[in-house]
């Protein structure tokens, strides 16, 4: 009975299809694999034999990032996590450019904050904190760097600064404990 599902899948393929775009997300639809054509939100047919169809949300998004151990100029180290927040401006870069625009994001947010933070003293990076100069320093540094893909940086900054000391762990499971000082 399976092969009687495959064949009427196969005869589908031959129609067109319909499919709804929300107001929230844009699509695009690779025909023959190589001509990108962006659907904007509403209804729009496609021929599946010969066109793939990738939906995004282009709407306001926050990414919690994950937290990462930095050294500091003092030889201390100190442990940090943040929050970008983004919008989609363009999707075909995004989805043209990079195979995972969340990971993308992720990646280069955490590469920006370590570039912006290592070697510094725990009180400059704290004293910038308060006065919001490092989150204009993070916003900007990440719009430029994430221009390429199509996303938009609407906010970068820390939402959490302790110093840590960290411990590699050896053996069967390895592993790395960060344990906040004081």
């Amino acid at each position: 009975m399976s092969w009687l599902a495959d064949f009427l899948y196969w005869i589908a393929r031959w129609f067109p299809h319909l499919f709804i775009v929300r107001a929230t997300h844009e699509a695009v639809k690779f025909r023959h694999g190589k001509t990108v054509i962006t659907c904007k939100p509403g209804i729009h047919f496609y021929w599946p034999l010969v066109t793939d169809v990738i939906r995004l949300p282009t709407v306001r998004q926050t990414i919690n990032l994950p937290a990462q151990v930095i050294q500091c100029a003092e030889d201390t180290q100190i442990a940090v996590s943040g929050v970008v927040v983004v919008e989609v401006r363009s999707i075909e870069a995004a989805l043209g450019r990079s195979w995972d625009v969340t990971d993308t994001i992720e990646d280069l947010s955490l590469t920006c904050i370590l570039r912006e933070l290592v070697g510094r003293s725990v009180d400059a990076i704290g004293r910038e904190l308060k006065d919001r100069s490092l989150q204009k320093k993070l916003t900007e540094a990440l719009r430029k760097e994430l221009r390429p893909f199509g996303v938009y940086i609407m906010y970068a900054g820390l939402t959490d600064f302790s110093e840590a000391r960290v411990i590699k762990l050896l053996g069967a499971e390895g592993g790395t404990a960060v344990i906040p000082e004081g």
